[in-house]
């Protein structure tokens, strides 16, 4: 009877220490399980979802941006109008294009074709301030388009055109980035944008800028306000 019972006994205990290794087993299973799940939605939360407003990725993109809190994009101020066809590239393609970057930002618009010989054409003496005066070769309506893409993905995150008898030319007589710029305030660290439109009465030969207006853009906003001339 006793070595029946050392029998029963030691095949209870060897099946009881199966039974607790296969369910020590079973509960790895399901935390390694769980871990790796939980992995992959951390990791696709980051790279394509914004779950906090307040909270921007480090790739930047227009969705990170329309999750900000304050995202409250302007649609239309005089003579500029906000476009959302996402179209990367300028309507005039002959001419060069002006490229500037900015902290993941690019500033896109038509580069001004400038020469001191179209001058003599226009009349134009020095300029008062800068002496030598540069004037453009390619007409002022051309320039009615400005876009901000993203460095990291190449798409559009603001883009405006300007109404019919606007342009970013001043004047036929320029100065060097005198069209749109990109700027950084050490007060606020904000990143912004002027944008300087003039509205004109004849393409073919307004020289002064009596109509000239100066825009601020918030990149991370997308709000325009004006400036005040000074």
């Amino acid at each position: 009877m006793s070595g029946g019972f050392f029998i029963l006994w030691y095949g209870s205990a060897m099946k009881s220490k199966y039974i607790f290794i296969i369910i020590v087993l079973a509960i790895l299973a399901v935390a390694l399980f769980s871990y790796n799940n939980n992995g992959e939605r951390t990791d696709t939360a980051t790279n394509t979802e914004v779950t906090d407003k307040d909270s921007v990725p480090s790739t930047l993109t227009l969705a990170s941006l329309e999750a900000r809190e304050d995202w409250n994009p302007t649609t239309e101020v005089e003579g500029v109008v906000r476009v959302e066809d996402g179209i990367p590239d300028l309507q005039v393609q002959e001419y060069p294009v002006y490229t500037e970057e900015n902290s993941g930002f690019v500033l896109k618009y038509l580069e001004p074709v400038i020469s001191q010989e179209m001058c003599d054409k226009y009349g134009v003496a020095e300029h008062p301030y800068y002496g030598k005066s540069y004037c453009l070769e390619t007409s002022p309506e051309l320039f009615n388009e400005l876009i901000i893409l993203s460095k990291d993905t190449g798409e559009v995150l603001h883009k405006f055109s300007l109404k019919e008898g606007y342009s970013l030319i001043i004047q036929k007589a320029v100065t060097e980035g005198f069209i749109a710029r990109l700027g950084f305030s050490n007060e606020t660290e904000d990143l912004y944008v002027f944008i300087y439109i003039n509205k004109w009465d004849n393409f073919a030969d307004q020289m002064d800028n009596s109509h000239f207006k100066k825009y601020h853009l918030d990149l991370f906003t997308g709000k325009i306000t004006e400036e005040e001339r000074r």
